[in-house]
């Protein structure tokens, strides 16, 4: 056992210094915005939040007669092209906080 203390410490230190590279790189993901979504999801969401009151007040209502909604709701989860045209009517409206049965 004695021969092996000198092992330790190259062993220590690594360990260490992949942890301190592992955080390093998530501080600078954080300040890159890697975790907060972009201008354009925040505004999405303020969009669709607002135009959700219209929807609320009569959720037999078509999505798609109120402005921007769709859109809103597309980009707050990424879609785009067929699968944003496509997306259901009832996904938007449980998304708006209406009670489908």
């Amino acid at each position: 056992m004695v021969g092996r203390k000198g092992v330790s410490l190259p062993i220590n230190t690594l360990v260490i210094l992949a942890i301190a590279i592992i955080v390093l790189l998530a501080i600078v993901a954080f300040f890159m915005g890697a975790f907060t979504p972009g201008a354009e999801v925040q505004k999405a969401r303020a969009d669709f939040n607002k135009a959700c009151g219209a929807l609320v007040n009569d959720c037999s209502k078509d999505p798609d007669t109120i402005t921007g909604l769709r859109d809103a709701y597309c980009t707050m989860n990424g879609l785009s092209g067929a699968a944003c045209t496509g997306a259901p009517d009832d996904d938007i409206r449980r998304a708006c906080g209406c009670v489908i049965t």
